[in-house]
């Protein structure tokens, strides 16, 4: 994924609809999953083919299925990229290197259960 001459897909939607699948089928009551983002979602066939939100649109509708069905909690931290749009608990980072300690910190709030909320 460091290789610059090797394009970067983002399927984001495919992406968290495969990691809760795996994650449903853990036996742990509590279940949270943290997504790391640095974009949007893009994929060059997938946008050829289909207007330029559909990859957002899926994103958003997988969001809200995973958020329904209230067995998985979902956060997420964005780096140098706002996910607020997206995940109703997010957070924002600035650096690459800031993320071992945030994402600490992140988890701690999330499992003492003081959730870091969206900005209304």
């Amino acid at each position: 994924m460091l290789r610059p001459d090797l394009l970067k897909e983002n399927i984001d939607g495919e992406a968290l609809q495969w990691a809760a699948k795996r994650l449903y089928a853990r036996p742990e009551t509590r279940k949270l999953l943290l997504v790391i983002s640095d974009g949007a979602p893009v994929d060059d066939s997938t946008l050829n083919e289909n207007d330029p939100l559909f990859l957002s649109r899926h994103l958003t509708e997988v969001i809200g299925t995973i958020e329904t069905e209230s067995v998985i909690q979902l956060a997420a931290i964005g780096i140098n990229y706002s996910v607020n749009r997206y995940y109703r608990i997010a957070e924002e980072i600035e650096l690459p290197q800031d993320l071992g300690v945030s994402t600490l910190h992140f988890l701690q709030r999330l499992l003492l259960n003081n959730e870091p909320q969206k900005p209304d």
